[in-house]
């Protein structure tokens, strides 16, 4: 592709995260390469929108055969919106390519409108699981050859893809890191006492961490949990459960810096998950320094070995907690372990070096095939 490119990006940046995570970092690194633009709807998009939700609104009121809006539980007024924007803003302008920050939010309307701009190379990137794609999204349900490449960010993610939904260019690239921003304290001292941080909401195990917060209050009342998670999705049993312990501080909409301080003071941060491909909170840590128990499933053995992490192993439901009293009684080991981890988030996972992977595939120059193991020397 021809130097200072024009690239639309379909997408805008999740409401949980600051700038120094998610996609934004991708959107710095890119614009060293490309002429780059992110969709940011206008009134005049939003209110053709929300006149077009009143008009089918009629229009399912009126047959009484309502009809499902997108094929993804993902794709609500917002991205509508966003979608839509996107569209005006090709029709209005020239761009040379456009990247899909997340198909599974931001793609639904696009399929129609594809083969008016024969010249365009259009990128998307999935986020999530094999899992999700069949609970959500059975063979039939959407068309991803609109994109003439398809981004993954686990190996098994990109299986599934280039198998199930039969794409012929998928590619998996890891996740980056701003590796400048989170980095361990200078000090390289912590808090006091035992801190056991988790972070998210996505994916993550909240059984597992309601049961080891529960049997660690009585066996060790003395460990402090601190729980980032986002406060309007805080809405299940377990979510109270855990907030009836003395031993729990919640946060949420904190800034960047508070979440690095929390990754810099912290002993271990502990993620229990249902599954994954890539994982913001893992790659933060990786970066601050801060040695990991989680589990080796999905797409987190693409990022994490036995020599930069631990994993929980055995009955999580009973064993966790154990695994936590292990962590505390060997730091040094630990923290080797996270020396090892920053090192490759610095030289490998850092987003201006995984972004250049993301450059050839945006030019077309990135062959399909497996993901090269990170070294985690």
């Amino acid at each position: 592709m021809k130097a200072n490119a024009r690239l639309l990006m379909v997408g805008t940046p999740w409401q949980h995260m600051g700038r120094h995570s998610g996609m934004t970092p991708l959107v710095r690194a890119l614009s060293e390469r490309f002429d780059v633009v992110r969709t940011a709807p206008s009134r005049r998009d939003k209110a053709l929108v929300l006149a077009q939700r009143a008009w089918q609104k009629l229009v399912d009121k009126l047959s009484g055969k309502p009809v499902k809006r997108g094929w993804s539980p993902f794709f609500d007024i917002q991205k509508w919106t966003i979608e839509s924007c996107a569209i005006r803003m090709l029709r209005d302008n020239r761009f040379d390519a456009v990247l899909f920050e997340s198909i599974e939010e931001f793609f639904n309307d696009f399929n129609t409108v594809r083969g008016t701009y024969p010249d365009l190379r259009v990128i998307g990137i999935s986020h999530q699981p094999p899992g999700w794609w069949r609970l959500f999204a059975p063979d039939d349900s959407v068309n991803l050859h609109a994109f003439d490449d398809v981004i993954c960010f686990a190996e098994h993610a990109r299986r599934h893809l280039a198998s199930a939904l039969g794409h012929p260019r998928v590619h998996c690239l890891r996740h980056g890191v701003d590796s400048g921003f989170f980095t361990p304290s200078e000090q390289g001292t912590r808090w006091a006492g035992f801190n056991v941080l988790f972070c998210g909401k996505w994916l993550r195990d909240f059984e597992a961490l309601e049961r080891t917060v529960s049997k660690a209050s009585v066996a060790h009342p003395q460990w402090r949990f601190h729980l980032v998670v986002p406060a309007g999705v805080r809405n299940v049993e377990r979510h109270y459960r855990l907030a009836r312990q003395d031993n729990v501080q919640w946060y949420a909409g904190i800034g960047d810096e508070t979440l690095r301080v929390l990754y810099r003071q912290c002993q271990v941060l502990y993620l229990p998950l249902l599954d994954a491909t890539a994982n913001n909170a893992i790659l933060e840590a990786m970066a601050c320094g801060l040695p990991i128990l989680t589990n080796s499933m999905g797409g987190i053995p693409d990022y994490l070995n036995e020599t930069t992490a631990t994993f929980i192993s055995g009955d999580w439901t009973e064993g966790a907690a154990e695994q936590l009293a292990w962590c505390q009684l060997n730091p040094a080991l630990l923290a080797e372990k996270a020396k090892r981890a920053r090192r490759a988030a610095e030289s490998e996972l850092d987003w201006p070096i995984v972004a250049l992977g993301f450059i050839d595939v945006i030019n077309g120059d990135a062959p399909s095939g497996e993901l090269k193991e990170v070294s985690f020397g």
